[in-house]
C-alpha cells in the first residue's frame, strides 16, 4: 500500500494569535469599524466571518457559559474579541483550555451586551465555526442554517486532508493536515480557532459554496471588506459607570500591523509570537478602540487611559 502524501497549503494569512497572551485582559474588538455592517447595505453583499467562543463553567454543576467570543473577517482580521462575564458565578473557569483567569472578569463585559453585539455583527452573514453548534448555543443565538459553514463537517476539507468525509475532525487536526500549523497545544485561543476556520473554508470554498448553491443566496463573498461608520458603541446596552470603576486604570488594548500583511511560513518558522506594546507600534483601522460615539460607560472613551492620544472617528 502506497503512502498518503497530504499536500500543505499556506493561508492567505497567518492562523497563529500574534497579540495574544492568555492571561490577559481582552477587549479589542469593542468599537471596530471594519467590515460590519450598517443597515442599509443589502445583507447578500455582506463578508463571512468567523466566530469562536471559549467556555467556563458556572453554578453547582458546571455548566457551559459563555468566557470569551471572538470574531474574525475573511482575511482573519479580528472584528471582536471580548471576555465575557456569565450571569451565573463561575465556579470552574477552565483555565487549561479556556486559557480564561479570575483576574481577567475585571474587564469583561455583561453577557447580554456580549450576545446582542454577537447579534449585530454575524446579521445576514455566512457564519464559519468548528463544531458551531457548541457556539450557537452558549451565545444563545440561532442563525439561519443556509447561511452556517461547519467545518467540522466540510467534506472537501476532510478529503483535502486524508481523512474520511463521513467522520468529525477535530480543527487542530484539520489545521495541522492542511496547513501544517499546530494549534490547541495548551491553552486555547479563541481568535485563532477563529481564524483557523475562516483559513479552511477560504480553501475548500469554492466547491463548498458551489454544492449549495440551489439552498443559498448569491453571496458575493470575494468583495473587499465594508467599512462602515455605524460604531458597535450605538449598542443599546447602557453599562453603570459603577460597574466598572474599579478597572480605570487598566491599558487601552491595542495590536499589531494588518496580519494579512504578515509572511506566515516565516513566523511559524522562527515562532516570533510575542506581543508587542509600544507606542509607536503601528496598528490597524480595526484593531484600535475607535473614538466612542456612545454614553455607554464602558464603551465611552473616559472608561479608557487615552495613551494612544486623539483617533478620529
Amino acid at each position: 500500500m502506497g503512502r498518503l502524501v497530504i499536500k500543505r497549503h499556506i493561508s492567505s494569512f497567518p492562523i497563529k494569535c500574534s497579540v495574544c497572551y492568555h492571561s490577559e485582559n481582552i477587549t479589542s474588538g469593542l468599537l471596530s469599524t471594519h467590515d460590519i455592517g450598517d443597515g442599509a447595505t443589502p445583507t447578500v453583499n455582506l463578508c463571512p466571518v468567523a466566530v469562536d467562543c471559549e467556555m467556563v463553567g458556572v453554578g453547582p454543576k458546571m455548566l457551559n457559559a459563555l468566557g470569551r467570543v471572538s470574531i474574525v473577517d475573511y482575511n482573519g482580521n479580528i472584528l471582536y474579541d471580548v471576555m465575557v462575564r456569565p450571569e451565573e458565578e463561575i465556579t470552574d473557569f477552565r483555565t487549561r483550555w479556556s486559557g480564561i483567569r479570575p483576574d481577567d472578569m475585571r474587564r469583561s463585559i455583561p453577557f447580554a451586551c456580549a450576545q446582542e453585539q454577537v447579534e449585530r455583527i454575524i446579521h445576514g452573514r455566512i457564519v464559519v465555526g468548528h463544531m458551531i453548534q457548541n457556539d450557537f448555543a452558549v451565545l444563545r443565538l440561532k442563525h439561519p442554517p443556509q447561511l452556517v459553514r461547519d467545518t467540522a463537517r466540510a467534506p472537501f476539507a476532510k478529503a483535502l486532508a486524508g481523512f474520511p468525509t463521513e467522520n468529525i475532525i477535530g480543527l487542530r487536526a484539520l489545521t495541522l493536515r492542511l496547513f501544517g500549523v499546530r494549534i490547541q497545544t495548551g491553552e486555547h485561543c479563541s481568535v485563532e480557532d477563529a481564524r483557523a476556520t475562516m483559513a479552511i473554508y477560504r480553501l475548500v470554498k469554492q466547491n463548498w459554496e458551489s454544492g449549495l448553491q440551489p439552498k443559498s443566496p448569491n453571496l458575493s463573498i470575494d468583495k473587499p471588506s465594508i467599512v462602515s461608520k455605524r460604531l458597535l458603541s450605538a449598542s443599546t446596552c447602557e453599562l453603570s459607570p459603577a460597574l466598572f470603576s474599579s478597572v480605570r486604570t487598566l491599558k487601552r488594548p491595542y495590536e499589531l500591523s494588518d496580519p494579512s500583511s504578515l509572511d506566515l511560513k516565516s513566523l511559524i518558522t522562527t515562532k516570533k509570537f510575542a506581543p508587542s506594546h509600544h507606542a509607536n507600534q503601528p496598528v490597524s483601522p480595526c484593531s484600535v478602540i475607535q473614538r466612542s460615539a456612545s454614553v455607554s460607560s464602558l464603551l465611552d472613551d473616559d472608561f479608557w487611559p487615552d495613551e494612544l492620544g486623539d483617533l478620529q472617528t
